[in-house]
């Protein structure tokens, strides 16, 4: 039923699981979640270290550069602010963000809209 591979591929993504959920939620607890699942289960998300701690205490938004940056499960309810280039863009964080990337909510271009003809 199940190859070798597959089993290797399953046993890598919940040790991928268990340290991501060990890193940012401070427990080992395994947990499923939609960040993981996007990627191929030999890659893990990309994340760079966030003063999360420091952020909920005193309530105040994350300033960073790292566009690149998959949002996790644990920077919920957290206030953001995603550099575009020029200016930073202040971006709170909902649970229907869950596995994309910071960058997404920050555009770089501003959009061009045509002028009514006369």
């Amino acid at each position: 039923m199940f190859n070798n591979k597959s089993v290797t591929a399953v046993s890598n993504l919940i040790y991928t699981i268990g340290l991501a959920n060990f890193i940012f939620h401070g427990c080992a607890e395994m947990r499923l979640s939609p960040v993981l699942l996007k990627r191929s289960a030999w890659k893990v998300p990309y994340i760079v270290s966030l003063p999360i701690k420091q952020a909920r205490e005193k309530n105040i938004p994350i300033r960073t550069n790292a566009r690149s940056c998959t949002i996790l499960p644990s920077f919920v309810g957290l206030m953001f602010e995603i550099h575009n280039g020029r200016t930073y863009k202040q971006v709170r964080i909902t649970e229907n963000m869950i596995g994309m990337k910071l960058g997404e909510f920050a555009p770089t271009r501003i959009r061009h809209v045509f002028g009514a003809k006369k």
